[in-house]
């Protein structure tokens, strides 16, 4: 199965989705094509095997919040660890972006594994909530969201996309961490950010921008007719970021 997953992703990213016939994945995993269809059915549960693999073995069991002393360490190693997970599964994560905008089961299944990362940043940020870490009337639910939202964005958009410099995402994940968690602290004062704090935050508010602007284009194209087919161009994308 694996052989057969790694073969789709190699042809789908040369190719494209719908270019790439299952008989020609079977040729390249070495099988039979009768033992990819009982494996995966067709072309399309092939690629959301693609899809659950991101999550099942691009993004490993983590560290626990308990391991860490404070919400700034916690945060900073969740947004390095995000970085170096999407940078392992890039081909595979091209593929299934690529094919998001035109799937709907596949971006539903998506969504649910999103909001299930989600809830297990929630799970770690209510243990620094009940310990004092976090003030009380923090949501903590829409805060782990939006940190799984912002992760992905920086780690797909930023490092796969823009191919921006590990050194450059690395200060990023470093200041976001940092002005979070001062933001997060009961009663605390809010000191000023830093310059290079403030152009890190900007960067990554910028890249979340462009995101949604991107998003709203091809969905406006899809409802006006000048969208692709539902096996459309590998180049369009849509993400959660």
């Amino acid at each position: 199965m694996r052989a057969m997953t790694d073969a789709a992703v190699a042809l789908f990213s040369e190719e494209g989705y719908s270019a790439v016939s299952t008989r020609r994945i079977a040729d390249r995993a070495g099988c039979s094509e009768t033992l990819l269809f009982r494996y995966f059915g067709d072309k399309h549960g092939l690629l959301m095997a693609v899809c659950n693999g991101l999550w099942d073995e691009g993004r490993p069991e983590r560290t626990g919040a308990s391991e860490f002393q404070t919400v700034q360490e916690y945060l900073e190693y969740f947004f390095l660890a995000e970085l170096r997970d999407l940078k392992r599964v890039a081909p595979s994560l091209r593929v299934v972006i690529a094919a998001l905008i035109n799937d709907p089961d596949m971006s539903a299944d998506f969504d649910q594994k999103h909001d299930a990362a989600a809830e297990r940043v929630a799970k770690e940020l209510r243990q620094f909530q009940d310990t004092g870490a976090i003030s009380p009337d923090v949501d903590v639910n829409a805060l782990a969201n939006a940190i799984e939202q912002l992760g992905f964005a920086v780690g797909f958009f930023l490092q796969l996309i823009f191919e921006r410099p590990e050194a450059e995402l690395t200060a990023i994940a470093v200041s976001v961490a940092a002005a979070l968690s001062q933001g997060l602290q009961a009663n605390a004062a809010q000191p000023l950010l830093e310059p290079r704090r403030r152009k890190a935050l900007a960067a990554v508010l910028g890249a979340r921008e462009s995101l949604d602007g991107i998003v709203e284009l091809l969905g406006d194209a899809e409802l006006t007719g000048g969208g692709s087919s539902r096996n459309g161009s590998p180049g369009s994308d849509r993400s959660r970021a």
